[in-house]
């Protein structure tokens, strides 16, 4: 039979045991619950980066789409604005060869204006030489026209283009003729519609200034043919030219170009006025005119 020591030992023995076994237990439930509670932070962190990974294969592949459809964008883009820059040098080729077919024709236009310029150029000078050819004629028959003492200045304008000194010798010659003839038959000619009547002037003109003239002439002659062979009571006096003017025209002419009043304006002044008429105007207008339309340059292009 077991003593009671012993006894009581083996009992101490025997729950140290039981105590040693529990705390194994124990530490192999913590164990066990931390590798668990490992084991599901750990499912819980794949779960979260394979999400995570998940989603940015998503967000990259939908960067990728947009990307490309970017790109197809932009190349669609840059082949439009080639294609218009293609059209652009197309039509700016053409233009330029365009411009260079105008230029050439303007260049030709140019010359030929250019050589037609010369030769209207060359037929203003001909025209020049010719036109003071007829100046220096125009002068020179002017100027023997003009000259009372030349035969042609006598023959034109006759009673007119004399002088007082001329005046007075024919009224000397014809006095002698007249005492000469005082001793012979006298005979008058001039009897009802027979005498000579004085023209009238009414005029203003160089042409009507002429016109008068050669009728004052033809007066002028037919008298001195009656007074040839009558004595000196039955001479015909010669109207003064200042009677052969119309009231009006003389107060005009008084008035506007002689600027003198009636009264002062003398014979010879008379005269004076109607001589300017033999200085001819020159100057062609219709010719003129003829020759500047021949001047007109063509600018269209």
């Amino acid at each position: 039979m077991a003593s009671p020591v012993r006894s009581r030992r083996s009992s101490i023995a025997g729950d140290d045991s039981d105590a040693v076994v529990e705390e194994q237990l124990t530490l192999s439930r913590r164990t066990s619950t931390s590798s668990l509670q490992k084991s599901l932070l750990e499912d819980q962190n794949r779960q979260r980066q394979e999400a995570a990974v998940e989603a940015m294969v998503q967000q990259s592949a939908a960067v990728q789409q947009l990307t490309v459809e970017q790109l197809q964008k932009f190349q669609h883009q840059q082949e439009e604005m080639m294609q218009r820059f293609t059209i652009y040098l197309q039509e700016q080729f053409q233009n330029q060869l365009q411009l260079k077919g105008d230029y050439d024709a303007l260049r030709t236009q140019m010359e030929q204006q250019q050589q037609l310029m010369s030769e209207h150029n060359a037929m203003l000078r001909t025209a020049s030489e010719k036109a003071g050819h007829q100046a220096r004629e125009i002068e020179s028959l002017r100027e023997a026209v003009q000259t009372p003492a030349s035969p042609r200045g006598q023959a034109r304008w006759g009673w007119f283009a004399r002088g007082q000194a001329d005046a007075a010798g024919d009224a000397s010659m014809q006095e002698a003729e007249s005492k000469e003839s005082s001793s012979g038959p006298h005979l008058t000619l001039a009897m009802g519609s027979n005498m000579p009547t004085p023209p009238l002037y009414r005029g203003s003109s160089r042409q009507e200034k002429k016109s008068f003239m050669d009728s004052y002439l033809v007066y002028e002659r037919r008298i001195r043919a009656l007074n040839e062979g009558s004595t000196e009571a039955g001479q015909l006096r010669l109207m003064p030219l200042s009677s052969c003017i119309e009231h009006k025209t003389l107060l005009r002419i008084c008035d506007y170009e002689l600027q003198r009043p009636e009264r002062e304006v003398t014979e010879e002044m008379w005269k004076a006025y109607f001589l300017s008429a033999r200085r001819s105007d020159t100057k062609d207008y219709a010719r003129l005119a003829a020759a500047m339309k021949t001047l007109a340059m063509n600018t269209s292009l």
